[in-house]
């Protein structure tokens, strides 16, 4: 059975059109391999060299994601990034800093593990600190995008990229 986690990512790709989704990483590759079912052109990142079997439509860079974003072509715009390689809030939210730009005007950012379901999860081998990134996110960026943290499992925060544009009309 599929994680509602899963689901939920594959039900926005929908509602976007995702046709370019970046996953930071992979992990097992369970997740990335669901989504290319979905979308076009998947990318994953992951520093761990990961001998799982992938689809033909999803690439892979055995990289750091810092490595990869400044590999990156930053005047492609890209739908959707999957946030998930390194569970810590210095790590992630620099991940959330690095790759906002490269989204597409109402693309999605998925960041997981904000919300740990208890003290245990907040230890360094599990969902650590990145809670916090969630909560920075929207202290401090909330004049270029919205977030919504669902509190399944782990968590799983939704930040649309709008920069402000619902702003406008609303004024």
């Amino acid at each position: 059975m599929k994680q509602k986690r899963i689901l939920l990512s594959i039900a926005i790709a929908q509602m976007i059109n995702a046709q370019t989704y970046i996953e930071l990483g992979i992990q097992s590759g369970r997740t990335i391999n669901e989504m290319s079912k979905y979308v076009n052109n998947c990318i994953g990142v992951d520093i761990n060299d990961c001998s799982i079997h992938l689809t033909d439509n999803i690439t892979f860079y055995n990289m750091s994601t810092d490595e990869f974003i400044n590999i990156w072509d930053k005047s492609k715009k890209i739908d959707m990034v999957f946030i998930d390689a390194d569970h810590s809030h210095e790590s992630s939210y620099r991940d959330f800093i690095n790759y906002k730009d490269i989204v597409r005007n109402d693309g999605i950012i998925l960041l997981h593990d904000t919300y740990p379901c208890n003290e245990e999860y907040t230890k360094p081998n599990r969902c650590h600190d990145t809670w916090k990134t969630a909560i920075k996110i929207k202290q401090d960026h909330s004049h270029e995008c919205e977030i919504v943290t669902i509190p399944d499992g782990c968590g799983l925060s939704i930040v649309r990229m709008n920069r402000g544009k619902h702003l406008q009309w609303m004024k």
